[in-house]
């Protein structure tokens, strides 16, 4: 009799045969990448099946169970390729003698490579067209490399072009940013650390102890990171980075699309197109000269930058003297503290009769600082009071000053908008979902905010407002607020703002428009001065879009600390309403349009920027930053009683006010001087034949505007007893008419007698 503990034991199955796990990604398509490299190795051509039977082997699964995509496949294909050259590429050299041999070897490999005729999201936004064979080769040939080099590639991609350089024996510093291209470089090139900047930013970024002598790439053409559709200087923007951290006497080669130059005639003269890579490399070794000895490229420390490969051996011990890490010079430094000293006394200017006064800088001093270009003035008010003794030192490189780009009251505007901004205003708040409604709350009220207190820039034209809203954002940049926006009138004005922001040292694709992104789009970049227009703040959520506002606040972040720029904020001067002859105006959706985001971003650093700050009330009820109502620094608890005040005051209440703003330290308005100017009235007397000309333009137009009333008539916007059926397209008509007569005239006056 069998007991239970004798009975037959249940059927179970083995690990061996288990169903296995699919891989972790990189691991897959290094298994991948080796059953290619086997397959290139016994002379056979890389078709889709093939690729499809490497993928699915090591991913445990097919395309069509979502294991793997075919981006992923070519990529696994490029790493095959890596590892083929890395297995024979020395034999290959060696059998082959000369360069352009080789070239032969390579060519029928490129030729068993499928194309890529799969793109991915990514590929496309950054652009991954990896270098061929037979190109990368005639680059490296390019760039005669050797084993004492320190070659840097930007964008290495899964390797192609870096390959050459490990074949070389030089020292590789390799940057990618994507993902799985970094991650494959790492197992692909292990005794290298792959670091994941932004090429555009290599030099700022890259340890500064690392000169490479050599820079091989191929950078985007016209992708840049996080950038939506094409950036045309992304190429130009790479080359630079990397050329800045080249060592001296370096040589960078480069695969691009244009000619890197907006002077063609400062490189040599290209020979043309070549028909092959043969003939490129005929080029290359005819045409590019030799390189000479540098000594600027700085040796990698191996230890630090380049770990070895575990040994299987026991290691002896080695002293911690020669273990100790190269020591890293002390980079120059470019960027340094404004230093400025303060007057014992201010300039005083006498009561004159004049309606401006010259102006000078009143509480400090810019030892080393050029003044303005051009005389200044200020209004004859404004002398007798002086703005505060400041505490707050931007940050600035130092060639900003001793090149006079800023001038000494530019970099005053810089140091009293940072003032401004170091400090909030007085009182708590509440602010309600919509961001319209703010309420007074207590200190310890659940969301309780505090508003950072703004500055105004009120400088007249030619003062350079520009320049100064470009300097206090390139003083935060600087202390690290990467990230800006920058509001006015008009989206032409962005190339105003691209020629300011440049002339201060920055890329002029630092200020990305807003009108790149779609509505309800997330703003896919990471830092950067975003810059829009008044009349886009206006555009409403649609469906699930959210509003252009609420996009913005989104990008930057409640707790955003950087910089607001209401650039001609003149443009929201309806913000609280106002009286006309008929009685009161709703405030403007445009006015309003800055409310919200000076509500939900209570810790902006905001920036009014107007010509006509202090000319009416309504030109000052948006500036909420001020603190000119609800904060005790003025007499005013709400914005309806500052408005009804400034109104009752008439013009003399708003210079007091800008007064009494400059005395704060919030307020500064200067202008360009008419002293010396001097003017004439130049007469052009008309020829008779312009006279006949012009009385014939003048008599057409007569006919059109005898006839207007008849055409509107047959278009059915006004009946033959004169009523109007549609008043707006009536007036729409009338005002295109006008519109157009005077652009006529006036291009007929501005032109030659034949125009």
């Amino acid at each position: 009799m069998l007991s239970s503990a004798s009975a037959a034991p249940t059927a179970v199955t083995l690990p061996l045969f288990l169903p296995q796990a699919p891989p972790d990604k990189l691991s897959g398509l290094i298994h991948a990448a080796t059953l290619l490299a086997q397959l290139l190795g016994q002379g056979r051509a890389l078709d889709s099946r093939a690729l499809r039977s490497a993928m699915e082997t090591a991913f445990c699964g097919s395309e069509a169970e979502g294991a793997w995509v075919w981006r992923d496949a070519y990529e696994a294909c490029e790493a095959a390729q890596v590892m083929f050259l890395r297995k024979f590429g020395a034999a290959m050299r060696s059998r082959a003698g000369s360069s352009a041999a080789m070239l032969e070897m390579l060519t029928p490999l490129a030729a068993r490579i499928p194309s890529q005729t799969r793109r991915s999201e990514e590929s496309e936004q950054l652009q991954q067209f990896s270098t061929p064979v037979p190109l990368g080769f005639v680059a490296a040939q390019a760039a005669a490399l050797t084993s004492g080099d320190v070659l840097l590639e930007p964008s290495a991609g899964t390797g192609l072009l870096a390959i050459f350089a490990e074949l070389a024996k030089a020292q590789l510093v390799l940057n990618e940013i994507a993902d799985t291209r970094a991650g494959l470089l790492g197992r692909l090139f292990r005794e290298v650390a792959v670091t994941r900047h932004n090429e555009e930013q290599i030099h700022d970024r890259l340890d500064p102890a690392i000169r490479p002598g050599v820079v091989l790439m191929n950078p985007p053409f016209s992708a840049s990171p996080h950038v939506e559709g094409r950036f045309a200087e992304a190429a130009m923007r790479d080359i630079a980075s990397a050329l800045a951290h080249l060592a001296e006497g370096g040589r960078l080669v480069a695969v691009i699309d244009r000619i890197p130059a907006e002077d063609p005639g400062t490189f040599p003269p290209s020979p043309g197109i070549a028909a092959d890579t043969a003939q490129l490399l005929d080029w290359v070794s005819s045409l590019v000269p030799r390189r000479e000895p540098i000594a600027g490229a700085t040796p990698l420390p191996a230890p630090a930058m380049f770990p070895l490969r575990a040994p299987t051996v026991a290691r002896p011990k080695i002293p911690a003297s020669q273990l100790a890490l190269v020591k890293r010079p002390a980079p120059v430094p470019d960027v340094a503290e404004l230093a400025y000293e303060f007057r014992a006394s201010w300039p005083s200017a006498s009561l004159t009769a004049n309606l401006y006064e010259a102006y000078a800088l009143q509480t400090i001093h810019f030892p080393g600082a050029q003044p303005h270009p051009t005389k200044l003035v200020q209004s004859a008010a404004m002398p007798a009071v002086a703005p505060p003794r400041p505490s707050y030192h931007p940050h600035l490189p130092p060639q900003l000053l001793t090149t006079a780009i800023l001038s000494d009251a530019q970099l005053e505007s810089i140091v009293y908008a940072g003032e401004a901004h170091s400090g909030h205003l007085a009182g708590s708040y509440t602010v309600d979902e919509t961001y319209d409604i703010v309420t007074a709350a207590p200190a310890d009220a659940v969301n309780a905010i505090r508003f950072r207190r703004g500055w105004f820039l009120g400088d007249g034209t030619g003062a350079g407002k520009g320049r100064q809203v470009a300097g206090i954002i390139l003083d935060n940049w600087l202390k690290g607020r990467h990230r800006a926006l920058w509001i006015s009138k008009s989206d032409k004005l962005i190339e105003d703002a691209e020629r300011d922001w440049t002339a201060l040292g920055g890329y002029r694709s630092d200020i990305v428009p807003l009108s790149r992104f779609r509505q309800g789009a997330a703003i896919a970049i990471a830092e950067g001065i975003l810059f829009t227009t008044y009349a886009t703040l206006r555009t409403q959520a649609k469906g699930e879009k959210a509003s252009r506002v609420q996009q913005i606040i989104d990008w930057l972040g409640r707790d955003f600390d950087g910089v607001i720029v209401f650039d001609e904020a003149h443009a929201m001067a309806n913000a609280a309403g106002d009286k006309g002859e008929r009685g009161e105006k709703k405030p403007s959706q445009q006015g309003q349009a800055g409310l919200p985001l000076q509500h939900a971003l209570h810790d902006a650093r905001v920036l009014y920027v107007s010509a006509t700050g202090a000319t009416t009330v309504q030109n000052l009820a948006y500036a909420a930053r001020l603190g000119l109502w609800g904060t005790g620094d003025f007499p005013f608890a709400t914005r309806a009683d500052f408005v009804a005040a400034m109104e009752d005051g008439g013009v003399a209440a708003m210079e007091v006010l800008a007064r009494d703003l400059k005395a704060l330290g919030l307020y500064a308005a200067r202008s360009l001087s008419f002293e010396g100017i001097e003017y004439q009235i130049v007469e052009h007397r008309l020829t008779p034949e312009q006279i006949r000309i012009y009385d014939a333009y003048a008599d057409a137009f007569q006919i059109i505007h005898r006839n207007l009333n008849e055409a509107l008539k047959a278009a059915n916007i006004t009946g033959s007893d004169g009523d109007t059926y549609n008043r707006n397209a009536k007036a729409a008509a009338r005002s295109a008419f006008e519109a157009s007569k005077q652009r006529f005239f006036k291009s007929s006056a501005h032109g030659d007698e034949n125009a």
